[in-house]
């Protein structure tokens, strides 16, 4: 009896541990990029969907995300899945930013202002290009703004009336181009702080057709500085200016999540990154002198930026995910992957499709929903093997009936009657005749006597040959 039931208890507890596993996911997995399934760090299942961002690839190969105004990436935003080889070359993560066009037409103008100043120094929103990367879940991007003072670098400056600043918990990058008469300006500015990092180039004797510059991101500290500025100098979040409404736990910090999808065969470029354009309702605008920021005044995807912008990644450490090698075998499941072209944006197609895990609210359903199919498994599991098999152990017992075959008979006492040879207590009354019993009780009030029984509702008792009546039955001994 105990070790039937210890077996029993054991393989309760088997597929309790089983279905745990299966739900571990559902309560740990995130969705990152476009659909993928991220666990910890690692991502589980690639889950191939398009991209909604404008890009492709230049002359060079290298990766180019086009921006402009009226685009699906200033007014919603998108997101582009990429690949990397990891570590990234120097630890740093390298960006270059540009815009095109007829710049003298479409960049504002600061004005001249002494030998380096500016007369307008907020010309940078006109032409901005904000972004982030490595969101997870229904994490949304953008400034959060806090009241804990430690997340100011100068929280004096920064709650200042002349800047109506507030603490940032969490901010995201933009770059912004603008002029100084006929010199390119470049901004870096961190949404949501007043303070704005630029500086002017060399005047030339006319304003380009293009310019750009490279921001890095340094992937061992909070910090980002600048290269290729043209400016005799560059920019750096640690340098000069400091901001006043931010400090480094506030900058948010890329991830590169290490592939483990079973269908994913490229040994150099294994891990995967997300890189998020945002739309232009994610700026807050600035003025300047002092330098200040407007919180509720947004920039609107449908007028800017003026002119059209872009980000570019190096080939040599990026690849599109589209362009990953195809695995060996398709699963007979799943329809073959194909890759298709609307205007210049490519669907980011390479590899069969899974299903990825959904948002918040599907996971609190699942979650519901395999709770309570557990509990029901557990409850159903216990009664048949726990309590079926008591039931079925005190049944073999020694001194059980047998019936008319030598085999063991069942009790019942539904309805006060007994079958041949059990006792029946709810009347209190056992009837033997030759060592054997053959008593009977009924509720409906059947009588029984040592010779035979008679039943006065229909119940009836037998024992050798019996005679049955539809009213009644007498049998003789």
């Amino acid at each position: 009896m105990a070790s039937t039931l210890a077996l029993q208890f054991s393989r309760v507890l088997l597929l309790l541990t089983f279905v745990l596993l299966l739900l571990q996911c559902v309560v740990k997995c995130v969705d990152v990029g476009n659909g993928h399934t991220l666990k910890g760090s690692e991502v589980e299942v690639l889950k191939l969907d398009k991209s909604a961002c404008d890009f492709g690839t230049d002359k060079n190969g290298d990766i180019v995300i086009k921006y402009k105004k009226g685009s699906v990436s200033s007014t919603s935003g998108c997101v582009l899945d990429l690949l990397t080889k990891f570590p990234l070359k120097d630890g740093k993560l390298a960006l270059e930013v540009g815009v095109n066009g007829s710049l003298d037409k479409c960049l504002s103008d600061a004005g001249v202002k002494g030998e380096k100043d500016v007369s307008d120094e907020r010309v940078g929103d006109e032409n901005m290009l904000p972004f982030s990367f490595s969101l997870k879940g229904k994490e949304e991007a953008g400034a959060e703004r806090t009241d804990e003072t430690d997340y100011c670098r100068d929280h004096g400056k920064c709650v200042d009336s002349n800047r109506q600043g507030k603490c940032l918990k969490k901010t995201e990058y933009a770059v912004a181009f603008g002029l100084r008469g006929k010199a390119i300006m470049n901004f870096v500015e961190p949404l949501g702080e007043p303070r704005m990092w630029y500086c002017a180039r060399q005047e030339e004797e006319s304003i380009p057709k293009s310019a750009n510059f490279q921001l890095e991101l340094h992937l061992d500290k909070q910090d980002w500085t600048t290269k290729k500025t043209g400016c005799g100098s560059d920019l750096s979040f640690k340098g000069h200016p400091e901001g006043y409404c931010l400090s480094e736990k506030s900058l948010r910090k890329p991830e590169f999540w290490e592939i483990k999808d079973p269908t994913f065969t490229d040994k150099e470029y294994t891990r995967l990154f997300t890189l998020h354009i945002l739309p232009q309702s994610k700026v807050h605008r600035h003025k300047g002198e002092p330098q200040k920021i407007m919180w509720g005044v947004n920039l609107d995807g449908k007028e800017t930026p003026k002119c059209e912008m872009y980000i570019k990644l190096d080939k040599d450490n990026f690849k599109l995910l589209r362009d990953a090698p195809l695995p060996t075998t398709t699963p007979a499941d799943t329809p073959p992957a194909t890759e298709t072209t609307v205007n210049t944006t490519t669907s980011t197609v390479s590899i069969p499709t899974k299903a990825a895990s959904g948002g918040k609210g599907v996971i609190i359903a699942v979650v519901a929903v395999g709770l309570l199919i557990l509990l029901s498994v557990v409850g159903g599991l216990i009664w048949f093997f726990v309590l079926r098999g008591k039931k079925e152990e005190e049944e073999r017992m020694p001194g059980g009936a047998t019936d008319y075959f030598g085999t063991a008979a069942k009790t019942k006492t539904a309805a006060g009657t007994t079958t041949v040879g059990a006792t029946q207590a709810k009347s209190g009354m056992t009837m033997t005749a030759g060592g054997t019993k053959t008593g009977a009780t009924s509720y409906g009030g059947a009588t029984t006597t040592k010779g035979g029984a008679t039943s006065k509702a229909g119940g009836t008792t037998t024992k050798g040959a019996a005679t049955f009546k539809t009213s009644g039955a007498t049998t003789k001994k």
